[in-house]
């Protein structure tokens, strides 16, 4: 997330950092493809092995 969200970026204050992490947070959990999960989003993750136990 740092890699992808918040490094190289210079920020005027904390709350300029939360708000960026903020809105990068749902593009993470819902959109971005994780190699560790077979390159489903945590989203679809969760959802399949909830429905499948």
């Amino acid at each position: 997330m740092k890699s992808e969200c918040i490094h190289d970026i210079t920020f005027s204050d904390p709350e300029a950092v939360a708000r960026k992490v903020r809105s990068y947070i749902p593009f993470y959990n819902n959109k971005r493809k994780h190699s560790a999960l077979g390159y489903m989003t945590p989203l679809e993750y969760e959802h399949k092995t909830a429905y499948t136990q």
